[in-house]
This record gives structure tokens, sequence and C-alpha cells, in this order.
């Protein structure tokens, strides 16, 4: 699946990556997103290319979407 990630720490810019399906553990919920964005804040950073290759993580923590599994307590 692909993922809007960003690289270096103060100004790394954005790569859209392929990264592995989310594994559903027993405790999991796995969610088929239908929507998502970045804040503001992500938007300061983006188009900047300072070159870094270290990972920093994964953008779009604002989304909705879909339950595909969910586990009772």
């Amino acid at each position: 699946m692909k993922a809007l990630t960003r690289y270096g720490k103060e100004f790394g810019g954005y790569r859209l990556i392929d990264v592995p399906e989310p594994v559903c553990g027993d405790e999991d919920i796995v969610i088929e997103v239908k929507a998502a964005a970045i804040c503001g804040a992500d938007m300061k950073h983006f188009r900047v290319e300072n070159g870094s290759d270290e990972f920093n993580s994964i953008r779009g923590h604002e989304f909705a979407g879909k339950s595909s599994k969910l586990v009772a307590k």
C-alpha cells in the first residue's frame, strides 16, 4: 500500500512510498481508510527537500474509514 512519509527531522521532504499491509493482531483493529488528511504542521515541511534518507514517520493521522475487524473485550 502507499503511504506519505516524512524523511529527516527539521525540514525533511516527503515521499510517497510502498509499505507493507498492516497485520491485525488479536487486540487490534484494521480500518479501511476512505479519506485522510495531513495537518497544517505537516504542510510547512511539504516540498522541502534536505536530501535526508532518514525515515521519520508516516503522515495522514487525520482519517475516516470503515472497520474490517473488531475484537470485543
